[in-house]
């Protein structure tokens, strides 16, 4: 991350009629010739701001509104504080410090994308586990995506749903089933985001995990549903001439508890995450 501090800057704006601040011009041209802004960009840098106005007065600066794009700067807005003590003369000096941090573009790690969905996979026995293998490359996974609906109930499913990671065991798109303990799980998904449209849902792990050029299972797991009118999942999948490339899908027999190979299906998916 990246800091900058610039100091005591003048600010005469006001709630009513706010001051206008753009980085690199004007009284933040050069910051009494010790600091110059690099270019900056909101699409690949996150940028954060304090204004402290305390070490000169008993002041406070509002920033107003967001921080916007002006050419290669980034423009904002301050005003004194209504409920800050303003100096006798109508306006306060402040201090700002930036924080640039370089943004790192999300990758696709691999998908198969819902435009292929022709058939749903109703998730609704408690537990409910239905594997989707993939291939990994060497990236930081942080999220997978599954294209889910309740299947046009007024309704909403019950409860919470999420994501794990698993190591693939079988032939790829063929007898892919996962093994062992999860690898990474992602938080609880609200079944209460799920209703009667079709929607990319994501599922966000909160420990990435770092996978290699190697095969993988992510898991579904619903537990809530019952399988009556309104409380299930249902995942859009392909179950017509799906690529063994692609993956395939597996469902866990509660019964007998073993894994059941989709046969040549393969769930809707994106797995995502960040280049290593």
């Amino acid at each position: 991350m990246n800091q900058i501090t610039v100091k005591k800057i003048k600010v005469i704006g006001t709630q009513a009629n706010t001051e206008q601040f753009i980085t690199g011009s004007g009284k933040l041209l050069y910051n009494y010739g010790a600091t110059v802004f690099p270019p900056i960009d909101l699409t690949t840098t996150s940028v954060s701001m304090i204004c402290d106005g305390s070490i000169y007065q008993d002041a406070k600066i509002n920033q107003v509104g967001n921080i916007s794009q002006s050419g290669n700067n980034i423009s904002f807005f301050l005003a004194v504080s209504d409920t800050g003590k303003a100096s006798i003369d109508g306006f306060c000096y402040c201090d700002i410090t930036f924080f640039l941090e370089t943004i790192i573009p999300e990758v696709i790690i691999d998908s198969y994308n819902e435009t292929n969905r022709d058939a749903t996979e109703a998730c609704w026995y408690q537990p409910y586990l239905i594997s989707q293998s993939f291939t990994g490359k060497n990236a930081l996974m942080t999220k997978c995506i599954f294209n889910i609906y309740n299947g046009g109930y007024a309704s909403h499913p019950p409860g919470f749903c999420r994501a794990k990671l698993f190591a693939h065991s079988g032939t790829f798109g063929v007898t892919s089933t996962p093994t062992g303990s999860p690898l990474a799980t992602s938080d609880n998904v609200d079944c209460a985001l799920i209703d009667n449209i079709w929607r990319n849902i994501e599922f966000n792990f909160p420990l990435p995990y770092i996978l290699s050029e190697i095969y993988y299972c992510i898991v579904i797991e619903y537990y809530d549903g019952d399988g009556s009118s309104g409380k299930r999942l249902y995942l859009g999948q392909d179950v017509t001439s799906v690529p063994e490339s692609v993956g395939n899908t597996a469902i866990f027999i509660r019964d007998a508890g073993t894994w059941v190979i989709g046969g040549t299906h393969a769930l809707c998916f994106y797995v995502k995450g960040i280049s290593l």
